[in-house]
C-alpha cells in the first residue's frame, strides 16, 4: 500500500542550481575575480561533463575542472555561488506543482522531502512557496550523510513513521535518487527535468516504475502506482 511519497529537492522540486537564472554570468564572475577567465560556452561544457560523470554536485564539479584542480580556489568560488544563488528568488520546477502537492496531502499521503544540503532545507522548501505541504525534511548535511546513502531515507522514513515499501520516491537523478530508493524496496517516479534527462539508467536495476515530464503526467503516474 502506498502511504508516503518522498521527494529529492534540488532538480525535482526546486530548478537546478546551475540553471537557476544568472547562474551562468555569476560563476564567472567569480572565476573573473579569482584570475580565471571562462567564456559562458566553457561553463555549460563543463556541466555536461560533470553529468556525463555522474557527478553528486554537478556545480562543484564543473567549478574544479575550471579552476584547473585548484582546490582552494575552486571551493571559494563554489561557496560563495551556493550563497549567491540562494540569495535569489528560488523557482519551483514545475507549473503546477503546489496545486498537486496540496492534493496528494489531502487525500491522506504522508509528504517527506530529502536533500544533500543546505541544512535549511525546511527554509528553502518554504522559499519555493511549499510551506506546510510536507510532513517531514531531512538534510543530509545536518545529520552527516550524503546521497545515495540509504540511511538519508530510512532517517526520512521514521520521521513519516512508515516502512520503505509503503513509499514512492520521486526524483531527477538514477544514480542519487532512485537508485538508493529501490534497494530499499521503494517504487521509484522519474521527473525528466533540466540536464539530467539526458541521462540513461546504468542498468536495469535503476529503472524507475514510472516516469513523468510534467505535473499532469506526475500525478497520473502517482494514481496507477497506487493502485497497483
Amino acid at each position: 500500500m502506498l502511504r508516503a511519497l518522498i521527494f529529492d529537492v534540488g532538480g525535482t522540486l526546486e530548478t537546478e542550481a546551475a540553471f537557476h537564472p544568472g547562474a551562468a554570468a555569476l560563476v564567472r564572475e567569480l572565476l573573473r575575480r579569482e584570475g580565471i577567465a571562462v567564456e559562458e560556452s566553457a561553463w555549460h561544457a563543463a556541466l555536461v561533463v560533470a553529468l556525463e560523470r555522474r557527478a553528486p554536485d554537478i556545480v562543484r564539479a564543473a567549478i574544479w575542472s575550471l579552476a584547473d584542480r585548484e582546490a582552494p580556489v575552486a571551493h571559494s568560488v563554489w561557496a560563495r555561488f551556493v550563497e549567491g544563488v540562494h540569495r535569489r528568488a528560488l523557482t519551483p520546477s514545475l507549473p503546477g506543482l503546489v496545486d498537486l502537492l496540496a492534493s496528494l496531502q489531502a487525500s491522506g499521503y504522508r509528504l517527506g522531502a530529502l536533500d544533500d544540503s543546505p541544512s535549511t532545507l525546511t527554509a528553502r522548501i518554504d522559499a519555493l512557496g511549499l510551506d506546510g505541504l510536507f510532513d517531514a525534511v531531512v538534510s543530509g548535511v545536518a545529520i552527516n550523510l550524503a546521497k545515495p546513502d540509504p540511511r538519508l531515507w530510512l532517517a526520512l522514513c521514521a520521521q513519516l513513521a512508515v516502512e520503505p515499501p509503503d513509499c514512492l520516491m520521486v526524483g531527477d537523478r538514477f544514480d542519487l535518487d532512485l537508485a538508493p530508493a529501490r534497494r530499499l524496496g521503494m517504487r521509484t517516479l522519474l521527473l525528466r527535468l533540466g540536464p539530467a534527462a539526458a541521462l540513461d539508467a546504468r542498468d536495469w536495476t535503476e529503472m524507475p516504475d514510472a516516469t513523468a515530464d510534467d505535473a499532469d503526467e506526475l500525478a497520473e503516474a502517482i494514481d496507477r502506482l497506487a493502485a497497483r
